[in-house]
């Protein structure tokens, strides 16, 4: 993998990288480059300059990054810290030089932090910090569950033509960033309204009348996903022998809550969802 930083002013002529053997660096035509193979935990590469504020960038495999958190630490959003270690951080607060970690784990583990010179001192869960040792919750069932009564919701209200989609977006498009052209216009790709990761929900509405008798949808996705598309490159209303139909739809989409404005930015966009139980939490 490579990963390159762009050096400006005076700060391209003293950059400094420490870091492990492993990852090569070198700087040209004033961008910095550093190349590696994902290690299975975390090497840090220290990237300082004389003029400007001093970068870490943590090169961690997939299971490693999994357990790197930054939570805010101020009410902007602005000021952040790294963790490393937890299955979950829920989050995190400033009093004096110490900062209070709150969160699950799921095995046994130590912590590994990157905080700010003011700050002397952490708690997780409000105990002081060392090894964490995790207990496996001892859970018993004191009912008979094939007795119990349960109860059930529908998972997909918004297949009910009466679902309220007012909130959701109008899409409405007649361009694309894609380089996929369309062949019917408003542009039906998700990733033009916002809308990345996740599940996808697509509503069209039109005047009715008995000489629509289907819709032909064309959809395009990515190679991870089930017949739910990303988007739809043709939409059109079919009447008797298939024939289309003139006739407008108007559309809607949803997908996470947000979509590229994430309200809950230290666990990303792959924690949101957008199933209707997802959004509506």
């Amino acid at each position: 993998m490579v990963f390159a930083i762009k050096a400006t002013g005076s700060s391209k002529k003293d950059l400094k990288v420490k870091t492990h053997s492993s990852v090569k660096y070198k700087t040209a035509d004033d961008v910095l480059q550093l190349t590696y193979t994902h290690p299975n935990g975390t090497t840090p590469a220290y990237i300082s300059s004389a003029s400007n504020k001093d970068l870490l960038v943590p090169v961690s495999g997939y299971d490693a990054a999994l357990r790197w958190w930054a939570p805010s630490i101020d009410e902007n959003g602005d000021k952040r810290v790294l963790i490393n270690g937890l299955y979950l951080v829920r989050g995190a607060s400033v009093s004096g030089g110490s900062v209070a970690f709150t969160g699950d784990i799921d095995a046994t583990t130590d912590i590994q932090v990157n905080l700010p010179d003011d700050i002397t001192s952490i708690t997780w869960n409000g105990q002081d910090t060392g090894t964490l040792e995790f207990k496996k919750p001892n859970i018993k069932f004191t009912e008979d569950l094939s007795k119990a009564q349960w109860k059930y919701s529908s998972a997909f209200p918004e297949t009910d033509p009466a679902f309220d989609d007012s909130k959701w977006t109008t899409a409405d498009h007649e361009s694309t960033y894609s380089i996929t052209v369309p062949e019917t216009l408003p542009v039906l790709f998700a990733d033009d309204y916002g809308y990345h990761t996740g599940n996808i929900w697509f509503r069209g509405t039109f005047d009715g009348s008995s000489e629509v008798t289907g819709l032909n949808l064309t959809c395009m996705s990515g190679s991870g996903s089930a017949w739910s598309a990303r988007g739809s490159t043709k939409a059109q209303l079919l009447g008797a022998d298939n024939q289309n139909i003139s006739s407008i739809i108007s559309w809607k989409v949803q997908g996470n809550v947000g979509g590229e404005d994430l309200p809950g930015t230290v666990r990303g966009p792959y924690n949101e969802g957008s199933l209707y139980g997802e959004r509506e939490g």
